[in-house]
């Protein structure tokens, strides 16, 4: 009887322990680098797998159920530099992980116009007036 009851305690702490070091949760904020303004919709997410999510209103992000492991978390906005941390996850405590990224411009290849402008001024000229009549 009493071997039974230790059974039943160490099978209840050892699931509790299995349960409680699944439930780990990663999460911070995204703030801009120079003025620390929240990035509202910032994409967080943890590289090699389908775990991301999106900052909120006060660039608040958070991923649940996480496994213990080493990750690379990366954070991305539009028009700002994307920012990757690794980040460890142990099994009952939740991590903090804040990411400022840093404003970058876009800078696209160059473009050459080129135009043939009198030319086609006479052609259009002659279309105009040959309409008017």
């Amino acid at each position: 009887m009493r071997s039974s009851f230790l059974f039943h305690i160490m099978v209840f702490l050892l699931t509790n322990t299995i349960a409680y070091s699944q439930n780990v949760n990663l999460s911070g904020f995204v703030k801009d680098a120079s003025s620390g303004d929240p990035l509202v919709g910032a994409n967080v997410y943890i590289v090699g797998t389908s775990l991301g999510t999106a900052s909120n209103e006060k660039g608040f992000y958070k991923l649940p159920n996480i496994s213990e492991g080493i990750y690379i978390v990366r954070a991305e906005y539009i028009g700002y530099m994307m920012m990757e941390d690794s980040v460890e996850i142990i099994g009952g405590s939740d991590v903090a992980l804040d990411f400022n990224l840093k404003y970058t411009t876009i800078e696209g290849e160059e473009v050459t116009v080129t135009a043939q402008a009198k030319g086609q001024m006479d052609a259009i000229n002659k279309q105009l007036n040959s309409s008017s009549i």
